[in-house]
Order: structure tokens, then C-alpha cells, then sequence
């Protein structure tokens, strides 16, 4: 009798589960074809919330405009008023306000500086996830204590901490954030060879583009021009054929002819003084043959070129030589920080377009400024 009852139960229990699996299934089959029907066939409920929630639909970009978002990184918004702090902070430093700033100007404003603010959201994007370039308290103190030694005394340093509006923890943390920048974008410049420190690469490049130092042969010039513009050639030609006769035969000097009679308004106040300059300098396509011939003290004979006609006075002449590493060791510092700039900004560009889920909301860009002026 027990059995019977078991087994009994057990088909009732069967038969429950077979009839709840066919409900399951019934609805689960009316929910899908709704589904289908409402996005594919008819423009229901569902189909419109998807609509709205495609890049660039109107309801997405009117969402944009309430919430006044500039661009989205990593899925995280900068905030129209963070640009335009931004943007004071600009004209600030330039010695200007948002009254000097007409729409198309604050538009343009606002398209370069939030490039800037894209990229400072990159790479702290990227940091987040990579702990092993946090630099160590010793490399933020030597940075911090840097810039506090550029002051006279440690109350000087805090008045202007002060009225930057910087505690010393936040001086910190911005050296901090700084540093691992530093060290993130140094990783992705390409051939460690050529990496920071500039200081270390200085003598190198000097040794390897030996060509470029050397300095060609150098000349001190007096000038004496007469223009041909709107006169007879021939007639210029035998007025400085007489002017050249009476600098020869020592009647007068150039220095006295220049201020009489040359007509290039930049020497003329100056005897005629070009200063030092290589040959291949010298302006208007000068024949340069009667000049590289002379020694010091000589004067030329008079030479025409396509706007007048020359006279060159040699005060000095110096050979071709290299210079020293110490005399361009400035110039290849600069080249080489320019470099080093070049490859950042490249290797920053690489980030943006190939890793960063980046977008900019142009359509918030040409909205009002966010900020009335009683609150500037």
C-alpha cells in the first residue's frame, strides 16, 4: 500500500513538472516574439529606448546638452565647467578675460584645451591600472623639495603655496601624478637609446653629426647699396662707379659715403654695418665672387644685382672652423628636449587613437560659457 502511494505521487509530482516546464516555455516563446516584434516590426517601447541610446541619436545628444558633457574617457565625462576652468585659467595667464573672447574664439579655446584635458585623463586612465609605475616617496620628495628650493626661505615657499591655493599634501600628490605620467609616457617612446635624460645623450649627438657644427667662413661687412627701382641701371651704375673712385683714391671714407648716399634703410644709420655673416647670407642674389676675394681693409668694385648696385667694405675675415661642444652644447640641449617633445606628443596621439575609448561632444562645445560673470 505504501508503494502505491509513492508512486502515485510521484506521477502527480512528474505531471506538475511537465505542465510548470510548458508554462515556462509558453512564456518564454510569447516574450521573445514580442521582443522581436516590438524592435523589428512595429516602433514599440523597446525598439525606442534602443534608438535613444545610439551614439549621435537625437535624444542621446539632447541628454549630452542637459548634462553639459565636453567628452566621455573610459566612460567617465569632462564636464563643460571643468574645460571652462580650464579655459580661465587660459586667459587668465594670458592677461585676458571671457569678455575678450567672441563664440568663435571660445570655441576654438575649448577645442585645444580640452585636447589637453583628454590626454591628462588618458594617461591617468591607463595609470589606474599599472601600480608598478607609482614612483617612490623618495622621487616625489626630491621633486617637491625642488621646486620649495627655488625660494629664498620656507615661509616664502608657503606664502606661495598659499596663494596658489596648494597645501603641501596636494603638492605632493600632484609631483606624484606627474612622475608617473613621466614614467607611462617614457615607456612609450620608442628606442631607449634616445630616452631622457637629454644631459646624457648631448656629447653623442655632437661626436655623430660632426658635419652639422662646423662654421663656414665668416665675414665682417660694411654695405653701400643704391636701387635700380624706377632708374636708369646704367645711370646708378656710373653714380657708385664715382662714389667707389673717391673710396679708393682716399678722399673720403666708406663709412662717410654709406651716410651720404645708400639707400638701404637698415645699414644706412650704422655706416653700412651687416655684421658677421657667412657669404651664402648676403640678400638679393649677390654675386659673392668680388667679395670672398678680399682682404681686409678693401673694398669692393661696385656690383649689380637684380634690385642695385653693392659696394662691400671687408673690416674682417674669419677661416672655417668646428665649434666646440661646450659653444653648441645649449643649441643641442634645446634640439634634443624638442625631440624628446615630438616623440611624447606622438606616443600620447598612439594612446588616444588606438587605446583610449575617447569621444568628444562637439555639439557642447558651442554651448554658452558656463560660468555668469559674478561668478568669475
Amino acid at each position: 500500500m505504501l508503494e502505491s502511494y509513492r508512486s502515485r505521487r510521484q506521477r502527480k509530482t512528474n505531471s506538475m513538472n511537465k505542465q510548470s516546464l510548458a508554462i515556462r516555455f509558453s512564456i518564454y516563446i510569447i516574450v521573445v516574439l514580442y521582443v522581436f516584434a516590438d524592435i523589428y516590426w512595429f516602433n514599440g517601447p523597446l525598439r525606442r529606448t534602443v534608438e535613444s541610446m545610439k551614439p549621435g541619436s537625437s535624444e542621446e545628444v539632447q541628454k549630452v546638452r542637459e548634462s553639459k558633457v565636453a567628452a566621455i574617457i573610459f566612460g567617465e565625462g569632462i564636464t563643460l565647467a571643468q574645460l571652462d576652468m580650464r579655459v580661465l585659467r587660459h586667459l587668465h595667464r594670458k592677461g585676458s578675460t571671457i569678455d575678450d573672447c567672441p563664440p568663435e574664439r571660445l570655441y576654438q579655446l575649448r577645442l585645444i584645451l580640452l585636447q589637453e584635458l583628454m590626454l591628462d585623463r588618458i594617461v591617468e586612465g591607463k595609470l589606474r591600472v599599472r601600480p608598478e609605475l607609482n614612483p617612490s616617496e623618495e622621487m616625489v620628495d626630491e621633486a617637491v623639495a625642488e621646486v620649495k628650493d627655488q625660494f629664498n626661505t620656507k615661509a616664502e615657499a608657503n606664502a606661495a603655496m598659499k596663494s596658489a591655493g596648494m597645501t603641501n599634501r596636494q603638492l605632493s600628490e600632484h609631483y606624484a601624478q606627474w612622475l608617473e605620467q613621466m614614467v607611462y609616457v617614457d615607456r612609450l617612446v620608442a628606442g631607449n637609446e634616445d630616452r631622457m635624460p637629454v644631459e646624457d645623450h648631448i656629447e653623442a649627438y655632437y661626436e655623430k653629426h660632426q658635419d652639422a657644427f662646423i662654421l663656414p667662413e665668416r665675414y665682417h661687412l660694411r654695405h653701400l647699396f643704391l636701387t635700380t627701382l624706377g632708374k636708369d641701371p646704367s645711370l646708378v651704375g656710373e653714380e657708385i662707379s664715382a662714389i667707389h673712385l673717391k673710396i679708393a683714391s682716399g678722399q673720403t671714407s666708406f663709412v662717410q659715403m654709406v651716410t651720404d648716399h645708400s639707400e638701404d634703410p637698415a645699414t644706412q644709420p650704422i655706416g653700412g654695418d651687416l655684421g658677421w655673416m657667412a657669404l651664402d647670407r648676403l640678400p638679393g642674389s649677390i654675386p659673392t665672387e668680388g667679395i670672398a676675394s678680399l682682404n681686409p681693409g678693401e673694398v669692393s668694385d661696385p656690383i649689380q644685382s637684380r634690385i642695385g648696385w653693392h659696394l662691400f667694405d671687408l673690416i674682417e675675415k674669419r677661416p672655417a672652423r668646428k665649434l666646440e661642444l661646450q659653444e653648441v652644447r645649449g643649441m643641442i640641449r634645446e634640439h634634443l628636449a624638442h625631440q624628446q617633445r615630438v616623440r611624447y606628443a606622438d606616443a600620447l596621439k598612439r594612446v588616444m587613437e588606438n587605446d583610449a575609448e575617447a569621444r568628444v561632444v562637439f555639439e557642447s562645445l558651442t554651448e554658452p560659457f558656463s560660468f555668469a560673470k559674478d561668478e568669475q
